[in-house]
């Protein structure tokens, strides 16, 4: 009778020590992420001068800024689906809730510094889910390669217009995009060597209309996030026609040369270093500082804003009851 008792408690409640163990490191995940989006928050507003809050004393500030926030949450959106394409390659599919409430809390994860924390989440998240591990790991790596490369891809635009090229060769990043979608083979190769380089367990590769579907989005994705930049550059006074592709492709590439920077959280300091450059030839240095400080703040307050509200409306799914034996 006790052998049976021992038997039906691990099947109903399973071990007080694992649960105590998950809620113990739920809790520590939660409170670096509170104290790394305060943090960013205050960094964020810390980073304007008076000077600067002085430019945004307009009445077009606030409109401005509220097309910035819906421009680069729709960016995420599309971002959400690009990466839902390597997930659901050869799992199990999951639905708009599911893929919403994984992705925006991986992704907000960026935030504490490393890379770690967004795949722990994915994994921990997707295993209910009926993510397995492996699979989690594999769309996290190829996504990253995907989201970097991508924006390369973006910021490749730029290319003719600084170099001063003949009007024929500003086609040429257009054909590398489009290279890059056709023959997306690439990017398995290169998540395999990655792998193989840090000695970690070999990952299942992503199928070739998976990767060249993420890709696409992912690329769609970037520009329309660099629509967010475009809307501050013109608030702050730049011409709306000659500085959008400065601004959409000039983010694109500063923020995928600022995800090569593991160590800073979300690439702090060196997106904005970058970006210095592009937005200079289309608006004065002041101004467009003052752009590269509101874009870090649009920027993090529509992805806190965005997964507050996934978090509060994409609940998830109640839990089963185990079948009677």
């Amino acid at each position: 009778m006790r052998k049976g008792n021992g038997v039906d408690s691990r099947l109903l409640g399973g071990d007080d020590g694992s649960t105590r163990m998950t809620k113990a490191v739920r809790a520590l995940a939660l409170t670096l992420l509170s104290i790394a989006v305060c943090v960013a928050l205050a960094s964020a507003f810390g980073g304007l001068s008076a000077a600067q809050l002085a430019r945004l004393q307009t009445p077009a500030t606030w409109p401005a800024l509220a097309l910035s926030v819906v421009a680069y949450t729709a960016g995420l959106t599309v971002s959400m689906y690009s990466w839902r394409a390597l997930i659901c390659d050869t799992g199990p599919g999951l639905t708009g809730r599911q893929t919403a409430r994984l992705y925006f809390v991986g992704m907000i994860s960026k935030l504490i510094p490393g890379r770690l924390w967004g795949v722990v989440a994915h994994i921990r998240m997707g295993k209910p889910l009926g993510v397995s591990p492996e699979r989690a790991v594999a769309a996290y790596s190829i996504s990253i390669i995907v989201t970097i490369s991508a924006g390369f891809a973006a910021g490749a635009l730029l290319i003719p217009g600084a170099l001063h090229l003949p009007t024929l060769l500003s086609f040429l990043p257009l054909i590398l995009c489009g290279l890059f979608v056709l023959r997306p083979q690439w990017v398995n190769r290169l998540v395999t060597v990655a792998l193989r380089l840090s000695r970690r367990p070999q990952v299942t590769p992503a199928s070739t209309a998976a990767v060249r579907r993420s890709l696409a989005l992912a690329v769609v994705s970037w520009l329309a996030m660099g629509l967010h930049l475009w809307a501050i550059a013109v608030l702050l006074g730049a011409d709306p026609a000659p500085s959008l592709l400065p601004c959409v492709s000039g983010f694109a590439l500063a923020s995928a040369l600022g995800s090569l920077t593991f160590v800073l959280p979300d690439g702090l300091g060196a997106r904005e270093v970058v970006l210095i450059a592009p937005l200079t030839a289309v608006m004065p240095l002041a101004a467009a500082s003052t752009a590269v400080v509101v874009s870090r703040l649009v920027c993090l307050v529509s992805e806190v804003l965005s997964t507050a509200v996934v978090v509060l409306v994409a609940r998830p799914d109640a839990p089963r009851a185990p079948a009677a034996p």
